[in-house]
């Protein structure tokens, strides 16, 4: 039986915090890296998927955000897509070429921070939703949510939010916004409004069923499309 990959705990320091994250380590790297951001409720719910990726050459760092977990400091959405491209350039360090990946807010993050660097190759961006807009109008019960999460909202938590304008900066790199059709937390209809901005290469795979964390739906396959993605 092949050994699983190698992974590490680490803290890295950004802006006066400490981020706390699980580092996958190939046995035999590719020279891809991938910074994986967790959803606002901070379920980790792929570890399968990193491990995966780690077997087959990548490097992945799953973040838990500020606040989160055993990260210090304060909850800030704004503080998301800052805090994934600072983890990006730290993967570059070490010769990578880095994709962002993430869950739900985590997704939209993908998007905002894949928007924000350009030298990230591009991203993937599961149960993503389009905007604070748009899932106030979908999910009535999400303004208290995140108010309790994250306090008040200010302008720049809103403009790191907003996919469906920010989705505009990163062509030509390419985006995916990958939605299953049972998910009953964000309405795939989100990953449509985002990619009718898309100004470059946008893909919006459907997959029939499945769930908000993508339960019940042949994640192999998935997972093994995600690296014809990034290889490509």
């Amino acid at each position: 039986m092949k050994p699983p990959p190698r992974h590490w705990d680490l803290h890295l320091e950004h802006e006066g915090c400490f981020l706390f994250c699980k580092f996958f380590v190939p046995r035999a790297a590719d020279g891809l890296g991938v910074v994986f951001s967790h959803g606002w409720g901070g379920s980790h719910k792929f570890r399968d998927l990193q491990e995966y990726l780690a077997e087959r050459g990548a490097h992945v760092l799953s973040l838990e955000h500020r606040g989160y977990g055993r990260s210090t400091g304060a909850p800030k959405l704004a503080a998301w897509p800052r805090d994934m491209s600072f983890l990006a350039g730290w993967l570059r360090e070490r010769g990578l070429r880095v994709w962002m990946m993430g869950l739900s807010t985590g997704g939209t993050m993908t998007v905002t921070a894949t928007a924000r660097d350009p030298l990230i190759a591009g991203g993937i961006a599961l149960a993503s939703f389009a905007s604070l807009e748009d899932v106030y109008r979908d999910r009535p019960d999400s303004r208290g949510i995140l108010r309790d999460r994250f306090g008040e909202l200010d302008d720049a938590d809103t403009a790191a939010a907003n996919a469906k304008v920010n989705v505009t900066a990163i062509a030509p790199r390419p985006i995916y916004l990958v939605h299953c059709k049972g998910d009953a937390a964000i309405p795939y209809q989100h990953a449509r409004r985002i990619a009718a901005n898309a100004a470059g290469p946008c893909e919006t795979p459907l997959l029939e069923g499945g769930t908000h964390f993508f339960e019940g739906i042949d994640r192999q396959a998935l997972f093994e499309q995600f690296l014809r993605w990034m290889a490509g």
